[in-house]
């Protein structure tokens, strides 16, 4: 014969009331690649996000990473080939993309420019003018601002 276990007694459940103003919902970290997939939808049928892993595509640090390397490469194909309309697009659509993400009042949202992208351009090197150019007010604050 086994033990029989009493049910526990019947409660009502007490939640704290969530403070004013609060509203549940997506961090801005979660938004970060359904932006990108908006904003520069050519990235993701580059090269530099196809040679991703399938596990490493859901992993934002990963693929900003790649990001940033796609904007380098097109930033230089477009100083060798200043003409190329497609590339100018493509390129215009990653410097909006990195303006959006700069203006994030998500700190690691802006980190994660910083530090994934904007570290990947080297001090003294010829496409960092190129670069800051390219970049509007707010991410240029950020490069600015990153270590040196």
């Amino acid at each position: 014969m086994g033990l029989i276990m009493p049910k526990p007694p019947k409660t009502k459940q007490h939640y704290a009331p969530a403070s004013p103003g609060f509203a549940a919902g997506k961090r801005e970290w979660d938004m970060v690649l359904e932006r990108a997939r908006k904003r520069a939808p050519a990235f993701f049928e580059s090269t530099e996000y196809k040679r991703l892993d399938p596990h490493d595509t859901a992993l934002t640090t990963v693929v900003i990473r790649h990001f940033g390397e796609y904007l380098l490469k097109l930033q230089r194909n477009a100083s060798l080939f200043p003409d190329n309309a497609k590339h100018k697009k493509e390129l215009q659509q990653c410097y909006d993309l990195v303006e959006e993400l700069s203006g994030s009042p998500d700190s690691e949202v802006r980190g994660l420019i910083t530090n994934e992208i904007f570290f990947a351009v080297r001090k003294g090197d010829p496409i960092e003018e190129d670069i800051f150019k390219g970049l509007k007010p707010r991410s240029r604050e950020l490069f600015n601002s990153r270590a040196r």
